[in-house]
């Protein structure tokens, strides 16, 4: 061989192995930001195990509120969805005419008392004079049909004035209790008769939820037994970083009488008065424990099923760690699901998505 052939055949050589030795190398883990509501919990929680429903959650206590006078509205600071407390002002009517009718009132009274003092005088006097003989005691007798009348008509005079006052009353109209002012109201303006309708309040402290359960599950059942409620719209069930926070309540009546076409029996359910934010109207999903065990759960949305083994990815010294598990119960309330092993309580796993990173990449957090 040549000496320039057998040279450059070294150089090739040389330039092959750097290439190879390169090639060898790894490359640098990918880094990726995902947002903060891809990441969840692994927690402990209370599973429970029994029928599920869906339901409306409507006012135990619902007040038609009506005008007990005719008149002309002038104020009306309520609107449909507005939360009044006890006493809260929700309508003025024009009081011009029960004002009138009250000084009206009271001048007839004030005259009807001036009447049988006199009355009483005059009575006082033809008795002495009957006494002594001076008049006959017929007089006697129209002096006391006068007292008679002059009260009478003094009882009338203030039978008109406790009307006027009452009528008075009732052109300010206060909620009887805190509630929700539900359908159209009366408005600024209106001029209404007695009887008419102007506000429907739902007492917000007195919260129920009717359910269709199967009458054979429903025969199982006893009043007082604990309902686990979950808002169906609840924003941290989708987000999953946490467990939705979920209210108990409590079965106030099971009814006995079977629907003929569905075949389920309609339960009562007594919402919570514990400050949980369940909004009338608002559907809830729920569930009626007939077994409760302490589980580790994890969002449904962090399970990767695209293998024949399920698998979670966790978030481990800031890079993923991809993790076999094994599944048990599922809970349809809050989209969570129970994992039997494969976890520790408050690993960060990765949820939607981002839970189908590779092994190895860095991952960043970062808010949306």
């Amino acid at each position: 061989m040549p000496v320039a052939t057998r040279g450059t055949w070294r150089a090739m050589h040389a330039l092959t192995v750097l290439v190879g030795l390169a090639s060898c190398r790894e490359a640098p883990p990918r880094t990726v930001a995902v947002a903060e509501d891809e990441v969840a919990l692994a927690h402990i929680d209370s599973l429970w195990i029994g029928p599920g429903f869906i339901g409306t959650v409507s006012s135990q206590r619902i007040l038609r509120v009506r005008a007990e006078a005719p008149g002309t509205l002038v104020t009306v600071p309520v609107s449909v969805g507005q939360e009044v407390a006890a006493g809260a002002l929700m309508a003025v009517f024009d009081d011009r005419s029960a004002r009138e009718r009250i000084q009206v009132a009271q001048a007839a009274e004030a005259q009807a008392e001036a009447q049988l003092t006199q009355a009483t005088r005059e009575l006082s006097r033809v008795r002495a004079l009957v006494d002594i003989g001076a008049v006959a005691p017929k007089e006697r007798e129209v002096a006391e049909r006068l007292v008679l009348a002059a009260r009478a008509q003094g009882a009338e005079a203030r039978a008109q004035r406790s009307f006027a006052e009452r009528a008075l009353q009732h052109t300010v109209i206060r909620a009887p209790f805190a509630a929700v002012v539900m359908d159209p109201v009366a408005r600024t303006g209106d001029v209404v008769s007695a009887g008419m309708p102007l506000f429907t309040l739902a007492d917000t402290r007195q919260r129920t939820i009717e359910a269709s359960l199967p009458a054979a599950v429903a025969a199982s059942l006893t009043v007082g037994a604990t309902v686990r409620l979950t808002p169906v719209d609840d924003a941290s069930a989708a987000r999953s970083r946490v467990a939705p926070v979920a209210s108990s309540a409590r079965i106030t009546s099971i009814s006995r009488v079977v629907d003929p076409q569905t075949q389920q029996v309609r339960v009562s359910i007594s919402a919570p008065t514990d400050g949980s934010r369940l909004l009338l109207g608002q559907t809830v999903s729920g569930r009626i424990p007939l077994e409760s065990r302490a589980s580790m759960l994890i969002p449904e949305r962090a399970v990767d099923r695209t293998t024949d083994t399920a698998m979670v990815a966790l978030i481990r010294q800031g890079r993923v760690v991809r993790m076999a598990v094994a599944l048990g119960q599922r809970v349809e309330d809050t989209h969570h699901i129970e994992v039997v092993s494969g976890l520790t309580s408050g690993d960060s796993i990765l949820v939607g998505e981002a839970r189908r990173l590779a092994t190895g990449t860095i991952v960043q957090s970062r808010r949306r």
